[in-house]
């Protein structure tokens, strides 16, 4: 009885200050479109990929640097270290790197292995960092989401 007696009284009090305050009508506009992040959707069905997510969630939140940095494998200047890993770096095999990757999503059935065949760069990039898509959805199934992402976080790791 107690316990939901303070819980009520504390929502009362909640939705009292959201109806003043005009500070939270952008909050009211934007709140009901919020979701949780795949990342943390991943690590919350499968605890053991917390560090991998965690892992992407850095790279997703990483501003680009004000000056670039050195690559730890090539030492040229680059902004986005993950992004240049992929795609740049010359003592990176960043293409055959990519077509095992690509390869290894058979394992989810053709439509994702296609979808990845022909992706650009930059959706690549999106994907494995946890963003999601139509296309995406489209081509993988939900249940083998956490799977996919985990190897994805993995590559991404290998190449940090």
């Amino acid at each position: 009885m107690c316990k939901t007696a303070v819980r009520n009284h504390e929502t009362s009090l909640w939705k009292a200050r959201i109806d003043t305050s005009r500070d939270f009508e952008l909050f009211k506009q934007i709140h009901p479109q919020m979701r949780l992040s795949s990342i943390w959707s991943v690590a919350r069905v499968r605890p053991q990929s917390l560090a991998l997510m965690k892992l992407l969630a850095c790279l997703c939140c990483q501003r680009p640097p004000e000056q670039p940095v050195e690559c730890h494998r090539c030492h040229l200047p680059c902004d986005i270290q993950i992004e240049h890993s992929l795609f740049e770096c010359s003592l990176s095999d960043h293409v055959q790197e990519r077509k095992d990757f690509t390869l290894t999503l058979v394992n989810f059935g053709s439509p994702l292995f296609e979808l990845f065949r022909t992706l650009p760069n930059k959706t690549f990039l999106a994907y494995i960092l946890g963003y999601i898509d139509d296309n995406l959805t489209n081509a993988l199934d939900e249940s083998h989401y956490p799977d996919f992402l985990t190897l994805c976080a993995k590559l991404c790791n290998d190449l940090c």
